[in-house]
């Protein structure tokens, strides 16, 4: 339990950064996971993303080198010409029985969270190769019938009907800059977003699917969304009766789902979201995620997890609530 009546943001980064800092191997990856309930085999490439934005992050908050240097040698495990054989596209996933609908790049939200703390860190840094890279990958990604498509490892194209990955790669793209794509991102919000009845966000792009994932994601694709609108907050999606239909789904209905709470950082991602939309200054889902999920005696966020290591990596959504309108 908490010792606080309130969460310190600040100390829990900095915690975690230091257990985290011992996590890290010498080529600087991180330890791979799971994929949360999935239970796919991952690369490095996803865990080491999300420690590589929280080092940084919290350099910036301290200003000690041996953050800055982590984050680094985080990056430039990244960068390692393996981690994109063919050239562009980010290894996520590793292949499991030859599964055809497994993609190695984990689709549009492997590249995400590959390119995320590329462009937080080449911006700081005025680092052209990161931001290059970032670049190349989002330019990969054809945009067809209101939608980005799925790229793989080898460039194959495949399409892609997941509500919450077309949303984290329109703020990808807000984030680094690629303004020209705001007519698409605008078709993305008008178009591919429908809820039910009590607001809660379909997973799967026109289609209910199961509920239990809708229920999971709710609050990651409402941070994206959040996201956007830090970035570009002009979109007409953000004053629809429909998104705010999304933002009371959460206070009216209790989050109970495997993909929520131990997989999604659900009490990170309301909190911030309602913070972001002034809805409320409540941070009791703050409180529930981190007294049920944070390991104190570790200093991690692998407690009631079936993917400690991925679990652990997500607490960087916490530098969020540190960031203004320039991501830190």
């Amino acid at each position: 339990m908490l010792n606080h009546q309130t969460v310190n943001t600040k100390e829990l980064l900095i915690k975690s950064a230091n257990s985290g800092i011992e996590l890290q191997n010498k080529d600087g990856s991180f330890p791979k996971g799971i994929n949360g309930p999935w239970n796919h085999i991952d690369t490095p490439v996803r865990n080491t993303a999300h420690w590589a934005y929280l080092l940084y992050s919290v350099y910036l908050i301290t200003g000690d080198k041996k953050f800055y240097n982590s984050a680094i040698n985080a990056c430039n495990f990244l960068i390692n010409p393996k981690n994109r054989p063919y050239g562009i596209i980010f290894y996520c996933r590793e292949l499991i029985s030859n599964n055809k609908n497994k993609i190695r790049s984990n689709g549009l939200i492997g590249q995400c969270w590959a390119i995320e703390s590329l462009i937080l860190i080449g911006k700081h840094e005025k680092n052209q190769e990161y931001l290059e890279i970032a670049r190349n990958v989002i330019l990969a990604h054809p945009f067809n019938k209101n939608k980005f498509s799925n790229v793989d490892i080898d460039n194959k194209i495949y399409n892609n009907n997941t509500l919450n990955q077309q949303i984290w790669f329109a703020y990808i793209i807000l984030y680094l800059g690629i303004n020209e794509y705001i007519p698409q991102i605008n078709l993305i919000l008008e178009n591919l977003i429908t809820i039910d009845d009590n607001g809660c966000a379909n997973h799967l792009i026109k289609s209910t699917g199961k509920k239990e994932l809708s229920i999971g994601y709710h609050s990651f694709i409402l941070t994206g969304l959040a996201r956007i609108y830090n970035l570009y907050p002009n979109f007409n999606f953000f004053s629809s009766e429909k998104f705010k239909k999304m933002l009371k789904y959460p206070l009216n209905n209790k989050i109970n789902s495997p993909y929520a709470w131990q997989y999604n950082p659900t009490g990170i991602e309301l909190y911030y979201t309602w913070k972001t939309f002034n809805i409320s200054n409540d941070d009791n889902t703050l409180k529930q995620q981190i007294e049920n999920h944070f390991n104190f005696k570790e200093n991690l966020m692998n407690k009631n997890t079936i993917d400690k290591h991925t679990l652990s990596a997500r607490i960087y959504e916490l530098c969020y609530l540190l960031e203004g309108n320039d991501h830190v």
